[in-house]
């Protein structure tokens, strides 16, 4: 079940997308507070953040501000910001400080319930790409290891024959690839 926090003043509008969301089987949590929030999420790690912009004391960009001082890149919570006001700016800061999106106040309950689940679903597939992508870095370093240690190492490869020398080495085209060699004597003369 996706977990979302609603952080709004307004005790209507928390109950509003608390009925909104929990109807479409979402966990809700509500708060009245950034700094509220800002507590919150040191101990616990929703799905989503749906952050008020305008309220006392700590106002929405501020809260988000501090939320990523306070996450690394890897845990942090994405961020949907609610408001009523129609100001591009708000908008533009909103978007530069790391909000995923806005919802516009008063709800519109199928809107704020399929930008919850996007975001949510968005997030959950870029972290599964992450995962798969540091997944096949690491086994192409492995296999890139097991294939330099195929190949001959020990230079000169003949240190009892003074007449020839034979060096080499492979670099793969990329992680792993390229012409695999090998040298060996097929008889006293001929390499």
């Amino acid at each position: 079940m996706d977990w979302v926090v609603v952080v709004d003043d307004d005790v209507t509008n928390l109950k509003m997308a608390g009925r909104i969301l929990s109807k479409h089987d979402m966990r809700v949590t509500t708060l009245k507070s950034g700094m509220a929030l800002i507590e919150y999420i040191k101990t616990n790690k929703p799905d989503l953040i749906l952050l008020d912009i305008m309220m006392p004391g700590l106002d929405g960009f501020e809260t988000l501000r501090r939320l990523k001082e306070q996450m690394s890149p890897s845990e942090e919570i994405p961020v949907i910001f609610l408001t009523a006001d129609e100001n591009q700016e708000s908008e533009t800061r909103g978007l530069a400080l790391g909000a995923m999106d806005f919802n516009k106040k008063p709800f519109v309950p199928d809107v704020l319930v399929l930008r919850a689940r996007h975001t949510i679903e968005l997030v959950r597939l870029q972290r599964n790409l992450e995962r798969e992508n540091e997944r096949i870095r690491s086994e192409l370093a492995m296999a890139s290891r097991i294939q330099a240690a195929m190949l001959p190492g020990i230079f000169p490869a003949f240190p009892e024959r003074k007449e020839f020398d034979v060096y080499a080495s492979m670099d793969p085209a990329k992680e792993v690839g390229g012409d695999f060699y090998d040298f060996y004597l097929l008889d006293d003369n001929h390499l």
